[in-house]
């Protein structure tokens, strides 16, 4: 696949940005002229504000495997099977209403530090391997999102992108921590959420599209009888497993009182769900494609490695380049 230079232009200014962004943060806290601990890495010194708050838990959410997982799935089952991000931002609403209180108490700094005072250091020891093993998934899960969209639309190595991807994030949080990963998810936010809304007219509009209205059956889908006791599980398997989860309680430890913390959490589960639409009209548009028509020249109907690039298909095939609207 040939590399698509003005896009990777493109993603090279991107991480530029997003390099100096993170380095700026790492750079501002320390100007503050108080020694650094490992809590002030991890927790950001316990203050982040409300707005700052709400863009970097809302980022707990929302990535690349996020956006590629509902675009698929809306393609693959419609939008009556689709349950991770509602799943995911009630978890966060139950977290917030029941347990940010008491979990901020008594200096925590982990989600975990309540449960080694209760049940000791060794049975906290084997509650951290889950814990360890989920955040391991979901970076993996993220960086090969990331990877499959930039090797569809720019035409990169897949290997090249994760590796580059990776390099960026270890570097500016080694030197800021989440006081630098906080700042740089404001930027990640804007760019997903601004880049995704201006994709859908051209989409939408695309002369490869059949109205959504006629093929509404394909991306709405149905939940047979059989199939209710399993959707109900997987429901409260996401709602009940995203609270555990170290990622969303270090932003609500790192916020300044449990005031901004709730707040913080009820924005972000709101803000999941609105950066969730973007991918759902993506995978109502991938539906409603005739993708023999477009310059796509893989097979139809998609093989199954293929079916994980929706997503990044849509905008490679559907969409048009920027140069051509010049």
């Amino acid at each position: 696949m040939a590399v698509h230079v003005w896009g990777l232009v493109v993603i090279i200014i991107f991480y530029v940005l997003i390099f100096i962004l993170g380095i700026w943060a790492a750079r501002r806290n320390k100007k503050r002229g108080k020694e650094t601990t490992s809590e002030d890495i991890l927790l950001a010194g316990r203050n982040i504000g409300p707005y700052l708050g709400i863009c970097t838990l809302t980022a707990t959410w929302v990535d690349g495997s996020l956006i590629s997982g509902v675009a698929e799935g809306v393609y693959t089952s419609g939008l009556a099977a689709l349950q991770m991000p509602l799943g995911y931002s009630m978890s966060t609403v139950v977290a917030a209403l029941f347990f940010v209180k008491r979990i901020r108490q008594d200096g925590t700094v982990t989600m975990l530090d309540p449960l080694e005072r209760k049940f000791g250091k060794i049975m906290t020891g084997f509650l951290f391997l889950p814990a360890l093993s989920g955040d391991m998934f979901w970076c993996a899960a993220t960086l090969s999102s990331l990877g499959t969209t930039l090797t569809v639309v720019v035409g990169l190595d897949h290997w090249i992108a994760i590796t580059v991807s990776a390099a960026v994030v270890l570097i500016y949080t080694l030197f800021g921590g989440l006081y630098s990963v906080s700042y740089t998810d404001v930027m990640q936010m804007i760019f997903i959420f601004l880049g995704l809304w201006i994709t859908i007219p051209f989409a939408m509009t695309s002369p490869y599209m059949t109205s959504l209205s006629e093929t509404s059956q394909n991306w709405i889908g149905t939940i047979h009888s059989r199939d209710v006791s399993t959707y109900v599980d997987v429901t409260l398997q996401l709602v009940l497993g995203g609270i555990p989860w170290q990622v969303l309680w270090q932003r609500a430890l790192a916020v300044k009182s449990v005031k901004v913390a709730k707040v913080t959490m009820y924005a972000g589960a709101f803000g999941g769900i609105l950066c969730t639409i973007p991918p759902l009209l993506i995978g109502m548009t991938a539906v409603s494609v005739d993708w023999n028509s477009t310059e796509y020249e893989g097979e139809l109907p998609f093989a199954e490695d293929d079916v994980k690039l929706i997503a990044p298909l849509v905008l490679q095939y559907v969409c048009p380049f920027a140069g051509e609207l010049l």
